[in-house]
């Protein structure tokens, strides 16, 4: 087991700690891949969080890393760090599933931009990881490949569609993962599972050789055990990428770790009042009130906010359903030809989103994007009273698989307005609610606001006592 605070400066680092052992020859990336191997086989079964393993690839490459780090030449901190990547990322020789039977037997002939940045960066992508059939849904259900079971309770869903590699991050397989998200699909999971997701901001990471389920959201983002994690994974899927809509972000010759260990005196935080009337469970309602607490105490000016939207969250989700059935429709269409609803190959949740489709049209869809931009607009009004907005992650823990339907729909709530207005969140774990399952907190910033938002999410993470080290893999 390596100390959780070894790498100093950023905070708690899984990857950090790791890449110090790798530096000083402490440990082999053969042999770190291995551990993370030996846990696959250990717990894999278990969780079944994973489709496809590459043991054999990734001891090879890992075999190369030894041999760099020999010769003096380290990548940084990725190198030789084994991840896992969501299936419906290309990696070039592998499947891209999608967890359906109708990519059983796609093999990608080229990565996605993403995944070579990280390869570049030095990492070592060990499996593709479980998902929601085209990433459809939240519960974590798949009719393909199997259900995706929490690591703290197996009855429980370890949420979708990223749950998998969420999955895999709690449960130690790996050092971290890579998810997408379009309404809650890296946050809701990470939520459930008791880690941290980050959904940055849209346009800033490359969304090429991942299969679309709605592009005008589609985003891929870390889950990892901390957040200096989530920030130094975030550096290589944004630095030298060729996706012109990120070049405004900030400057890339600077990290996203720059600003970690700051702290949060004299930042103003908001708390949204028009969220909706939803139910909140009483331990998420009352980690809720400990945590503003703990952000007051740690210098934070914490104020609550009308975002002038009489119900934020049924407001987002109306515009969010319309413009989501439209462009998966679209983009199956593109794919499978007319009517992909009818495609024998596609399992009941994606089938009933295509069947719902069906009934929006593109004067519908045209008014809904009308309807998004004022929506965007009037939300960031809040970004000029704070430099944050906090809220719960969910509305209670990881629901069980056989509670699949509204209990999922409704646990996102606090995720889909940020989805809507193209802003980047964090969810970060805050507490262990009712039956030891993870509750989790929700920073949000404005666009392109990554490094101040991770700032937030680790002053928040280093106070509290969520877990203890992890011992690798």
């Amino acid at each position: 087991m390596l100390g959780a605070n070894a790498r100093s400066g950023i905070g708690r680092s899984l990857i950090g700690q790791a890449a110090e052992a790798l530096r000083s020859g402490g440990m082999s990336a053969q042999a770190l891949t291995q551990s993370c191997l030996d846990a696959i086989g250990q717990q894999g079964a278990r969780l079944n969080a994973l489709i496809t393993v590459l043991g054999e690839q990734a001891l090879q490459i890992a075999a190369e890393r030894d041999r760099e780090r020999a010769r003096g030449h380290f990548r940084g901190p990725l190198h030789g760090i084994p991840l896992v990547i969501k299936d419906n990322i290309d990696l070039a020789g592998c499947p891209t599933t999608a967890g359906s039977r109708l990519f059983a037997g796609r093999t990608a002939r080229t990565s996605a931009p993403i995944v070579s940045q990280l390869q570049n960066a030095g990492a070592i992508i060990l499996a593709k990881a479980n998902m929601n059939e085209l990433a459809a849904g939240l519960c974590g259900r798949n009719e393909a490949f199997g259900n995706i079971r929490n690591p703290w309770d197996a009855t429980r869903s370890a949420g979708g569609s990223s749950g998998g590699a969420a999955s895999a991050v709690a449960a130690n397989l790996c050092h971290a993962g890579i998810g997408t998200d379009t309404g809650g699909s890296i946050r809701f999971p990470a939520a459930c599972c008791g880690v941290v997701g980050l959904r940055p901001t849209h346009g800033l990471v490359s969304q090429d050789g991942i299969l679309p389920r709605a592009p005008s959201f589609d985003i891929a983002g870390p889950i990892t055990q901390y957040v200096a994690d989530a920030a130094i994974l975030l550096d290589a899927l944004t630095q030298n990428s060729a996706d012109a809509r990120h070049k405004t972000a900030q400057d890339r010759s600077s990290s996203y770790t720059r600003e970690l260990g700051e702290g949060i005196a004299g930042l103003r935080l908001g708390v949204i009042k028009d969220f909706g009337s939803g139910e909140i469970a009483a331990d998420m309602r009352t980690t809720m009130e400990q945590s503003l607490a703990k952000l007051s105490e740690l210098g934070a000016d914490v104020i609550e906010v009308e975002t002038g939207i009489e119900d934020v969250t049924e407001a987002a989700s109306a515009l969010f359903r319309t413009l989501l059935l439209y462009e998966f429709n679209e983009a199956m269409t593109g794919m499978c030809g007319d009517d992909p609803a009818a495609h024998p190959a596609i399992g009941a949740i994606a089938r009933a989103d295509l069947e719902a489709a069906r009934d929006v049209h593109s004067a519908g869809f045209e008014s809904a994007k009308a309807e998004l931009r004022n929506f965007t607009k009037t939300l960031r009004r809040a970004f000029t009273h704070v430099d944050a907005l906090v809220s719960p992650a969910m509305d209670r823990t990881a629901p069980r698989f056989e509670d699949c339907g509204d209990a999922f729909e409704s646990a996102r709530r606090y995720m889909l307005p940020f989805t809507c207005a193209a802003l980047p969140s964090i969810v970060v774990p805050a507490a262990m609610g009712t039956g030891g399952l993870p509750l989790g907190l929700q920073f949000v910033g404005d666009r392109f606001g990554e490094a101040r938002l991770l700032r937030i999410a680790s002053a928040f993470e280093a106070s509290v006592s969520f877990r203890e080290a992890p011992i690798i893999c």
